[in-house]
């Protein structure tokens, strides 16, 4: 979850995600909906299919165009030509 949420909404302030608070207050607003369970389990799932630590599938992602990691990726390739 962490590397989900650090791609979409940043990077994290700590080097040790159990006590970063900027990534607990993120885990916590993404879980507070009606099922916050099958909403914790969609998150790893993305991480697992879509948010790959070394290739990620951007290209598969519907919120793609919100994503900070996407953003910066595609930056990133333009200043390389």
């Amino acid at each position: 979850m962490a590397r989900v949420l650090e791609r979409y909404f940043g990077p994290r302030t700590l080097v040790d995600i159990r006590y970063d608070p900027y990534l607990q207050d993120l885990s916590r607003e993404v879980v507070t909906v009606d099922d916050p369970v099958s909403m914790n389990w969609a998150v790893l799932d993305h991480a697992a299919i879509i948010c790959k630590p070394k290739v990620p599938r951007c290209s598969s992602y519907p919120l793609a165009e919100k994503c900070n990691f996407v953003r910066l990726r595609a930056a990133r390739q333009e200043l390389q030509g």
